[in-house]
């Protein structure tokens, strides 16, 4: 009895631990088939952008082949359409190129100050903040569809159940389910969010990938070296740049600063005995830095110089 017991124990134990290394397997497996490089889709590299957009002055599309596309104007529309051909215009000048090869990307980067909008061939469209770059395929061939993002888009993707939508960055993955949703994921920034709007979306970061949240909307996903959050807000308050209105609610002065600084392409810094004062309230983005500035100065109770092209934000 006590060598059956022995050799029933052994079993069961092989048995348990031969389901444990393949429940690990599957879930691995699943994450990869889940959150990686879709098959039969170009390659989309997921680092960083390399661009110095302190320097750059206008939108640019660079194409597979390096050419560049400027553009000087800030209501650029760029789309791409189901025939591979790539359009670019303002209110002046306009420019198409036939994409012929569909196992390379093109960049578009928006310089500081500057807005853009892309439209892509299955519908999805994508409003673009200052300082941001997208990478997106020159083909909607391939069972899935992706983009990269390294800065801040507002993004309605075209519901299609069969062609699952990934918005990738050097930080995490989101896995769309036809939607609208914020993406902030400047790479120099040390919290990466994304808010829902309407829809569905999962976010899983690139660095802990057994972690995979599913979001609701009005829901915010933030992550940082910490880790990462889920909260409850209204999540059309994210979107609210592309239509000149910001909104913020508890945000530190110094991360204000910053972010007027990208949308204006102008330096503005804060006093560090105010950085972390916290902020809520709405804000008007006039086209005229010192207008909104004075608007500032008004609702935050702070002084706001102009000294040799640069602004600061002082205590009264």
């Amino acid at each position: 009895n006590r060598i059956v017991k022995k050799i029933c124990f052994y079993a069961g134990s092989a048995a348990c631990l031969l389901l444990v290394l393949g429940l690990s397997f599957w879930l691995n497996n699943s994450y990869i088939k889940y959150y990686s490089q879709p098959e039969n889709t170009a390659y989309i590299p997921t680092t960083p952008s390399t661009a110095d957009f302190n320097k750059l002055k206008d939108t640019e599309v660079i194409l597979y082949n390096g050419k560049k596309i400027s553009v000087d104007k800030n209501d650029a529309n760029i789309s791409l359409s189901s025939n591979n051909i790539l359009k670019v215009k303002d209110s002046k000048n306009s420019y198409q190129s036939q994409l012929d090869n569909h196992s390379n990307y093109t960049r578009l980067l928006v310089p500081y100050g500057k807005r853009s909008c892309l439209l892509l061939p299955d519908g999805t469209k994508l409003w673009i903040n200052s300082g941001t770059e997208v990478r997106f395929t020159n083909s909607i061939m391939g069972k899935e569809r992706q983009i990269f993002v390294d800065g801040e888009i507002y993004i309605e993707v075209a519901h299609n159940p069969r062609r699952p939508f990934y918005v990738r960055t050097s930080d995490m993955n989101v896995r769309v389910y036809g939607t609208k949703f914020n993406v902030t994921s400047y790479h120099s920034d040390k919290i990466k969010r994304v808010a829902l709007i309407d829809g569905r979306i999962s976010v899983c970061s690139n660095k802990v990938k057994s972690n995979v949240v599913m979001l609701l909307p009005n829901q915010e996903y933030a992550q940082s070296n910490n880790g990462f959050s889920v909260r409850k807000v209204n999540a059309a308050d994210f979107m609210s740049w592309k239509n000149g209105l910001w909104i913020f609610t508890n945000e530190e002065l110094n991360s204000i600063a910053l972010r007027l600084s990208r949308y204006y392409g102008k330096s503005i810094e804060c006093a560090a005995n105010i950085s972390n004062k916290s902020c809520t309230g709405k804000l008007v983005l006039f086209d005229d830095v010192n207008t909104t500035m004075e608007t500032i100065a008004e609702i935050l109770s702070v002084r706001c110089l102009s000294i040799n092209n640069k602004i600061y934000i002082k205590s009264k």
